[in-house]
């Protein structure tokens, strides 16, 4: 009996280790403590944000979020993670050399035995590059915007059933339409 538990408890130690293994390769992986500060960073953390783990650990996470929170989102996480459920955001950060970072964290609480949080596992995925991307797309975007509302022709844009979708400067003077609230763009 002893080997039968001594094989299964190999096992699941083997499995654990993959599991490991396989989440520090795939995702930046953090233990924060009850009190917001850093108790582990796992090597890809190290790798995408420039810091040494004996830099960060010990300190607040929120010294490497990049400024604060929005004060809806801090009081999101804050409410989910007190009360022993699990947050889901973005969050915006900085590596050492200063550049910004984006990540998609999912941040687990820890209960005691009292059912309050004693620590905190985050598990996040870098979308820099994504948020980049959109930003660029935003950027585009406001430029076509401002060459056609610029433009002295009409310019409309209509769906496949010929409804209008939006129309320039020049289209709404020229058929007497004034934008109503909301509806103008950046």
């Amino acid at each position: 009996m002893f080997r039968r538990v001594e094989a299964e408890l190999t096992h699941a130690l083997q499995v654990l280790t993959d599991i490991q293994v396989a989440l520090s390769e795939a995702c930046i992986v953090t233990i924060i403590d009850q009190d917001g500060r850093l108790m582990y960073v796992n090597d890809k953390y190290c790798k995408i944000t420039g810091f040494v783990s004996e830099e960060v650990l010990g300190q607040s996470y929120q010294t490497l979020i990049d400024g604060e929170l929005k004060p809806d989102i801090e009081r999101e996480m804050y409410t989910a993670l007190s009360n022993g459920r699990v947050w889901s955001g973005e969050i915006q950060s900085r590596s050492k050399k200063g550049d910004q970072l984006w990540v998609q964290s999912t941040v687990v609480p820890f209960l005691n035995d009292q059912g309050k949080p004693h620590q905190f596992i985050s598990v996040s995925t870098d979308i820099t590059d994504r948020k980049r991307a959109e930003e660029a797309q935003r950027e585009r975007e406001q430029q076509l915007y401002t060459l056609i509302n610029a433009m002295p022709d009409v310019v409309l844009f209509k769906d496949d059933k010929g409804r209008w979708l939006e129309a320039n400067e020049t289209a709404l003077q020229l058929f007497s339409i004034e934008k109503s609230p909301g509806t103008a763009r950046r």
